[in-house]
């Protein structure tokens, strides 16, 4: 058995915690898988189950999952595409919005059973572990939007997101100097 290097560790950790939210109806998560699988990022190339993902990330619709999926199923030679219409049922099946919504909403109804009943909690600000183990506060009153714990405003807020994500650019200038002596 060969060792693992450091890199393909946090590559096979990565795709562990995108598989754990791709089981909750995540998207996004499971257009990584796609791309994972398709590049071979973390593991071999597997093109065919690449396209299997980027099926599924399309599911509802959202515009740059669908181009991912249709670009991937463009560059598939037949038997790629034969093996994608063969492995990606059993996929959908575990992974498919028709269980995983279902299995995302159980969750989020555990999660609240297990918060504070009382209406203070909008008031308390909320610490969360981050980024090497930074903590970051988030007020209470954001934490407990309904928009992240009741299930229906939960998925048209993902929806909303995600559907049509706005295309914005920014214009940069020139460097200006400023005067470092002004007052604000």
């Amino acid at each position: 058995m060969r060792e693992l290097n450091i890199c393909e560790l946090r590559f096979d950790a990565a795709r562990t915690n995108f598989l754990k939210a791709a089981e909750f109806a995540d998207k996004p998560a499971q257009a990584v898988l796609a791309e994972m699988a398709w590049k071979g990022v973390g593991q071999p190339v597997d093109r065919a189950m690449g396209y299997v993902w980027a099926d599924l990330a399309a599911e509802r619709g959202y515009r740059q999952f669908v181009v991912q999926r249709e670009r991937y199923w463009s560059q598939l030679d037949a038997g790629e595409r034969e093996r994608a219409l063969e492995e990606g049922a059993a996929v959908m099946e575990q992974y498919g919005d028709a269980v995983a919504k279902p299995r995302m909403v159980k969750q989020m109804r555990l999660a609240q059973q297990g918060m504070m009943k009382s209406v203070r909690r909008h008031q308390a600000d909320i610490y969360v572990v981050g980024q090497n183990g930074v903590l970051s506060q988030i007020r209470g009153q954001d934490f407990y939007a309904p928009k992240f714990w009741r299930p229906a405003q939960y998925f048209e807020w993902v929806d909303a997101v995600w559907k049509d994500p706005p295309a914005e650019n920014v214009d940069v200038g020139p460097v200006e100097e400023v005067n470092a002596g002004l007052d604000r």
